[in-house]
């Protein structure tokens, strides 16, 4: 199963480029990163965190 971060984003309804400010992303690399869904799980975390959602990974 794929999360989109971009979805989760709107859903809450944040800018972008807020998110990247206030998780440690540099705002090119979260654009680059948004655009393939491509985050790490450490960044999906975070961003996730900052957003108020949670990340729940079944083994």
């Amino acid at each position: 199963m794929e999360i989109s971060i971009k979805a989760e984003i709107a859903r809450h309804n944040y800018k972008y480029k807020y998110v990247a400010n206030n998780v440690g992303i540099p705002e090119s690399t979260f654009y680059k990163k948004l655009r393939k869904n491509n985050f790490s799980i450490g960044e999906t975390q975070k961003i996730l965190s900052f957003i108020g959602a949670k990340l729940v990974m079944a083994s």
